[in-house]
């Protein structure tokens, strides 16, 4: 059974197709409506990118064109198709042993993840630094803000948006995802055994609770602390 074809290279497998069967030819929608007109993105990136396509670990394709459809939570894979001109897209399967990376950054498919915002199961995230016990994971969301309409002349008029998010997340050796805490008080309650630690820590260290480089220079720190 044939894998996936990218590149006009064939890769076999009997157990995995990697690419999803159906295109992704529905577009944006909300409440089925299709979105045709906004504001910001619900892509990472609005461009497809030269990544690189991993099962279980390791490379099957490495020149390949991606981008992450965040509002969809779909790897989107933009192949060419001769005599065709039209472009065709789709999806990487959703499986923990399919993996992608794009500008170096790894998208790792969790699918016991739980998504608090729309109860849905399974997500994409970026593995940012791979440490023991914690690994640290960031979690890309998109929230559609819908158009608002004035019906008076009083009423502010707001054209439809996509609000991008982050979430650090902490994954435990023992496979334990946990929320990273966004504030010091809740850091203390986490690592409460190493609370004295942390409190020197944060008093040599001006952390930024939402950059990235300062929360890995943390988790690099609690890793030291757990060893």
């Amino acid at each position: 059974m044939t894998l996936c074809t990218v590149s006009g290279q064939n890769y076999t497998n009997s157990n995995l197709d990697i690419f999803n069967q159906v295109h992704l030819a529905t577009g944006l929608t909300y409440n089925n409506n299709p979105i045709e007109t906004y504001d910001g993105s619900p892509y990472m990136n609005d461009n497809f990118l030269e990544g690189k396509i991993y099962l279980n670990d390791s490379l099957v394709e490495q020149r390949v064109l991606l981008r992450h459809n965040i509002y969809t939570d779909d790897m989107e894979v933009k192949a060419p198709f001769r005599g065709d001109t039209k472009e065709k897209y789709s999806a990487l399967f959703k499986d923990e042993s399919v993996s992608a990376e794009i500008l170096f950054q790894k998208y790792q498919y969790f699918p016991n993840f739980d998504n608090e915002s729309n109860g849905a199961r399974g997500a994409y995230l970026i593995i940012i630094n791979k440490g023991a016990p914690y690994t640290l994971l960031q979690k890309n969301d998109v929230i559609f803000r819908p158009e608002i309409v004035a019906k008076t002349p009083y009423d502010e008029e707001r054209d439809a948006f996509f609000e991008q998010i982050k979430t650090y997340y902490l994954l435990n050796t023992d496979g334990t995802m946990t929320a990273a805490p966004t504030s010091k008080s809740k850091w203390f309650r986490l690592f409460e055994n190493h609370k004295s630690d942390l409190k020197k820590f944060f008093k040599q260290n001006d952390i930024n609770f939402d950059e990235k480089q300062d929360v890995t220079k943390l988790v690099n720190f609690i890793n030291q602390l757990t060893k």
